[in-house]
């Protein structure tokens, strides 16, 4: 975020957050208000906050 922010992308993607938008991975990260990974504030696109899993989950298929 610090990198965005200086970059001045967080404006630029502030005009346009009202069109559709996917984020994968750190970018669904960045979309939300907040990530408890690396405690940092994200942009804000989304209400809610992005909290780390307490255990790994296996998946059984």
């Amino acid at each position: 975020m610090t990198s965005i922010h200086a970059k001045r992308i967080d404006h630029s993607l502030s005009k346009i957050h009202h069109k559709p938008i996917i984020g994968i991975c750190l970018g669904m990260q960045l979309l939300f208000q907040h990530s408890a990974e690396g405690d940092v504030d994200g942009l804000g696109f989304v209400p809610g906050n992005i909290v780390r899993f307490r255990q790994i989950i296996q998946f059984h298929i």
